[in-house]
């Protein structure tokens, strides 16, 4: 909605027409959770009109950070992309997105190029979205948070089997129950992950609690106070394996391989018809000459694209960390996975200990005091990662 105001900018112009819709809760074909007061404006937007100011105009409106006159004087322009303010005759934008309380009914969902930071906490069903960092004070309900850098709340994640939280940075909590939690770094909880699914391209750390129920995988290991639960909830652990190769599989790999099949298929056609190259006039050899080389090109980007891939593989191999570091108690009933080897702990075993990989059928428990303890281990291969393998030609 635009709204024509009075109000006089440096003395010398007023604001003639905003144009910035101010009241998103009033749009009936908006869903009530994107209904939000929060202004925000993209870099080079034009934020309102401008008139010159009468002689009896009230006092100056000022020009903030962000903002800038246009050239012909008669608009005023964002520099930035960020949060829009008009307050107490000043008004500017800020590439920072500040929420003094909850995310709720009263913000709606949140999408914001930079960073977030958000005073309270979010809200059953709520969506957090940011290019940059979120900082969040309260807690997290069954939400969907997603954050291109750090996510990092001060207090807890309650998932209810529905929430899921992303950060391309690190991830941090004080705990997290019943969630989904992907990070490219680490995942940090300061007290207990309990139920949940967690994928770290980084570290898993539980600082001061445990690690039980759910699932836990993580490229460069984990690190834990107790793992798994003496109620026996199923927990499964799995360190040296990052799981964004697992996604790079299965977003990528189907449509490789169906185009690499696809133009095999092409290519065996051709060749075949021009083996009867006596019988084949000038323009079927041309044309099918033209299709060969055509298969070339689109081959060349497949062996491009496999050798990105392979490059993403090499990366994380670099970094993964096949460990698994256990400072007090580690429960019966564990699944604990390395690439490649799987185990399961039949009894209690006090730590502090670290539990390793060992040749091809064996997991080692080291204690710190210098005890050895090795538990039997069958083979496992996550099935994304071996046709990942197999496609750029890994497989032994």
């Amino acid at each position: 909605m635009n709204t024509t105001l009075d109000t006089c900018l440096s003395g010398q112009y007023r604001l003639k027409q905003w144009l910035v819709n101010t009241d998103k809760s009033a749009q009936d074909d908006c869903s009530h959770y994107d209904r939000s007061h929060i202004l925000l404006v993209n870099c080079g937007q034009i934020i309102a009109h401008i008139a010159p100011a009468a002689e009896d105009t009230p006092d100056p409106f000022t020009l903030g950070s962000g903002i800038e006159l246009t050239s012909d004087a008669q608009s005023l322009r964002a520099t930035i992309t960020g949060q829009l303010y008009r307050q107490d005759g000043r008004i500017w934008v800020e590439d920072e997105l500040k929420i003094g309380g909850d995310v709720d009914f009263s913000t709606g969902n949140i999408n914001f190029s930079g960073n977030v930071i958000i005073g309270g906490g979010v809200a059953d069903l709520f969506q957090v979205n940011a290019k940059g960092s979120i900082r969040i004070a309260g807690s997290v309900g069954a939400a969907e948070i997603n954050a291109g850098g750090d996510l990092i709340t001060s207090a807890g994640i309650l998932g209810n089997g529905k929430g899921r939280c992303t950060a391309g940075g690190l991830l941090q909590c004080t705990h997290a129950s019943s969630a989904a939690l992907y990070s490219g770094q680490d995942v940090i909880a300061r007290r207990e992950l309990f139920g949940c699914q967690v994928f770290s391209s980084g570290a898993v750390r539980v600082e001061a609690g445990a690690l039980m129920g759910g699932e836990a995988v993580a490229a460069g290991g984990i690190n834990c106070r107790v793992l798994g639960s003496v109620s026996g909830s199923p927990t499964i652990v799995c360190a040296g394996q990052d799981p964004a190769l697992a996604q790079l599989a299965r977003e990528r790999l189907p449509a490789l391989e169906a185009q690499r099949q696809k133009l095999q298929q092409t290519r065996q056609s051709v060749e075949s018809f021009l083996k009867n190259a006596k019988m084949l006039s000038p323009a079927q050899k041309e044309k099918a000459t033209e299709i060969l080389y055509e298969v070339a090109q689109q081959e060349a980007v497949i062996q491009k694209d496999l050798a990105a891939l392979h490059r993403d593989w090499k990366t994380s191999q670099d970094r993964s960390r096949s460990e698994i570091r256990v400072e007090r108690m580690l429960h019966a009933g564990v699944t604990i996975r390395f690439p490649g080897l799987q185990a399961t702990t039949t009894t209690d075993q006090r730590g502090p200990m670290r539990i390793v990989p060992k040749g091809a059928d064996q997991v080692a428990l080291i204690s710190d005091f210098g005890a050895t303890r090795l538990l039997a281990a069958r083979p496992f291969v996550d099935p994304l990662i071996q046709s990942l393998s197999k496609a750029l030609n890994l497989e032994k």
